[in-house]
């Protein structure tokens, strides 16, 4: 499995008018620290052409499922400087609390952005603004989510 192949395109949800904006390599989000993934890579497209419609994809593979999600609990303390308490530090990011939309192994949800573990793969899908509906993150997330599993087939 490579990010390429679970990656979305344009043409896997042209109701959404998607236009690739820039495309980069990135570390693991857990780095320096352990567990490490083998890539990474962050998308950001446009909806609509317009920038102020901003969604942000990461991807990142691990060499094993229990890497995964280590490193996705780990994780979600560092993809943002929000807490929900200042005193015992609980990450913004809290398990999905709808059981239709837990996404492969383990989800997390703040607003309407989500993290999620398929297997040896973190997916993050990211809204700038609060201009993006969370229909619009988690259908984005359901399409990267049947990516990773027909490449597990």
């Amino acid at each position: 499995m490579t990010i390429d192949s679970i990656a979305v395109t344009s043409e896997d949800l042209p109701e959404l008018n998607m236009q690739l904006s820039s495309s980069r390599p990135i570390f693991s989000l857990t780095a320096p620290d352990e567990p490490k993934s083998i890539s990474g890579r962050r998308d950001r497209w446009w909806l609509d052409g317009d920038p102020g419609r901003a969604l942000i994809l990461h991807y990142w593979i691990f060499e094993s499922p229990e890497d995964a999600i280590q490193a996705a609990i780990k994780g979600r303390y560092r993809i943002t400087g929000r807490r929900l308490s200042i005193h015992n530090r609980k990450s913004v990011y809290q398990p999905e609390n709808e059981p239709e939309w837990v996404f492969g192994d383990s989800t997390w949800r703040d607003g309407n952005n989500i993290l999620f573990v398929k297997d040896k793969v973190i997916v993050f899908v990211r809204e700038l603004g609060r201009n993006i509906p969370l229909t619009t993150t988690r259908n984005v997330a359901l399409e990267i989510l049947h990516k990773i599993e027909e490449a597990l087939q």
